[in-house]
């Protein structure tokens, strides 16, 4: 097997979506009664909510009430409970494969993508009209997340992961076989869209994240912030942390890729060698043709007749050894082949079977 790893970019898509899905929750679940909403920081809010008063040529410069505002920190962290060292391209990334299921798979081919978890916070400031309201906020807020630092999943929120052109275009190649060709990705969900943050059409993979928050405080003001003008004389503040998983990098496995240059062990097997000596063999010449080990495989037969097993694999020549109570093995036995399914005839009951399989060079 060779493993390649791909950095990924554009990361900002999944948070985004992140907070695009917190602000729409707290405009349409949390409490439908909100007007206005954005993502930006207080004083920008400010702005944006002024800008729409103009644009929608307001001549009142009373801002429409309740509205809501949610304020990203800009302080992100590794998540230190799942710190491990498969979370990272230089480290020990390519273990990551087993642990996530592929996007993309053909019969040579894996692309996995990596995931790590990150924390963050972010605030959320809400304008309201009176007293009342922001009692039943304040209250509201409590029951709805169960109190302060009590850790709350959220709903599945669709984004993309951007894959480089680079991983698009890949072609396998495997000089052994004499094998070349590009992957095919119709059977994937994969789509060339329009990316906001490139202005471009880029190769988008659709994906889910499952992100969890905890609401960490609440605050209250009851004078606007000077300087900026009146907004709301009752203002709610609801300060929470996060943790999400967001794409960090693909894992591309394939069955053969590298060309290794080393001294490979080259012999012919006599009817006496051990199994750990066959297994060592992965180069042999017969008849003075040259060939390579292709797949090995160990099957007990369970009875006296005969047993089927399907090889799934390139070859021009079979092996077939029994390993025997001395651990030997000894060859000699009949067989025959049928649309890739090897039946081994005349066996003996509970005696396991070496099957190797070799392609001519």
């Amino acid at each position: 097997m060779s493993t390649e790893l791909y950095n990924l970019f554009f990361v900002n898509n999944s948070l985004g979506a992140f907070y695009k899905s917190m602000l729409e929750f707290f405009e349409k679940d949390f409490y439908h009664r909100f007007k206005l909403g954005t993502i930006s920081t207080y004083d920008r809010s400010v702005q944006i909510f002024k800008q729409y008063l103009k644009d929608n040529n307001k001549d009142t410069y009373a801002i429409p009430l309740p509205a809501v505002s949610l304020e990203p920190s800009a302080d992100i962290d590794i998540d230190e409970k799942t710190n491990f060292l498969w979370k990272y391209q230089n480290l020990s990334g390519g273990f990551g494969k087993y642990l996530y299921e592929p996007i993309y798979k053909d019969d040579k081919v894996k692309i996995y993508p990596i995931f790590n978890r990150y924390v963050g916070s972010f605030t959320v400031h809400m304008f309201l009209n009176s007293i009342y309201e922001f009692t039943d906020l304040q209250i509201r807020s409590l029951q709805y997340f169960g109190g302060k630092n009590r850790p709350m999943k959220i709903n599945f929120i669709s984004t993309f992961m951007h894959i480089p052109i680079d991983i698009v275009q890949y072609e396998y190649e495997n000089d052994v076989l004499n094998i070349k060709r590009s992957l095919d990705w119709s059977n994937t969900p994969i789509k060339y869209d329009i990316m906001n943050s490139t202005g471009k059409n880029e190769f988008l993979y659709p994906m889910q994240l499952e992100p969890i928050i905890k609401l960490t405080g609440l605050s209250s003001n009851v004078n606007s912030r000077s300087g900026q003008g009146e907004i709301s004389e009752f203002k709610l503040d609801l300060s929470f942390e996060y943790e999400i998983e967001v794409p960090g990098f693909l894992v591309i496995e394939t069955d053969y890729h590298v060309n290794i240059d080393c001294n490979i062990y080259v012999s012919t097997l006599n009817s006496r060698s051990n199994i750990t000596d066959l297994l060592k063999i992965k180069e042999k010449v017969i008849d003075q043709k040259h060939y390579v080990r292709t797949k090995v495989l160990i099957h007990k037969a369970i009875n006296n007749n005969a047993f089927d097993i399907n090889l799934n694999c390139d070859y021009d020549y079979i092996e077939i050894y029994k390993n025997s109570m001395e651990n030997k093995l000894v060859d000699g036995y009949d067989y025959e082949i049928n649309s890739n399914v090897l039946t081994v005839k005349n066996v003996e009951e509970n005696s396991n079977y070496i099957i190797t399989c070799w392609k001519e060079l």
